[in-house]
């Protein structure tokens, strides 16, 4: 009962870049973006996520927000307005998980979680769970390589672990 006033916030992005006009030969030509992996896979994953943790509520401590962020690709400005004006209770977030790109897991695209180089538990958990006997094993990646939701809630001092195939 303590930590129910606590929140664990996993989030992911329905917006993707859409379309773009290029030059092709001289001739301008709309590029469609079809968003499969940035971000419904992401969205798909995170629904899945909420009906295992719904079925499975009794195994959580803490409460969990299922968070579908808009306009990441705009500059994070939904996880923006999330934590400075629709959410008041920011304090009491105790970890952000971010599920961007995650469609594409093979030999050159692996299967990373980035946690911010200075959460060392963090780190730990995630090492053990490369132990575990699984058909996914996260790597754990050093490296923040593009940016997305989780940004916002890492200035603010939460800790965050973003899942990605990149």
């Amino acid at each position: 009962k303590q930590l129910c006033n606590e929140y664990i916030v996993i989030g992911a992005h329905m917006d993707h870049l859409g379309v773009n006009r290029i030059s092709v030969n001289g001739e301008e030509r709309l590029q469609i973006y079809g968003g499969a992996d940035d971000n419904a896979s992401g969205v798909a994953t995170l629904i899945e996520l909420a009906r295992e943790i719904a079925n499975n509520k009794f195994l959580f401590r803490r409460s969990v927000i299922f968070a579908f962020f808009g306009a990441e690709e705009l500059g994070m400005a939904g996880s923006w307005y999330f934590l400075n004006r629709s959410f008041g209770e920011v304090p009491n977030i105790a970890m952000m998980i971010n599920l961007d790109m995650i469609g594409r897991s093979d030999g050159e695209n692996r299967f990373q979680v980035f946690t911010g180089v200075s959460n060392l538990e963090l780190n730990t958990i995630v090492n053990n769970l490369k132990m575990r006997q699984a058909s996914i094993q996260p790597v754990l990646s050093g490296t923040d390589y593009f940016p997305s939701d989780h940004r916002m809630f890492h200035e603010k001092g939460i800790p965050i672990a973003l899942f990605t195939t990149g």
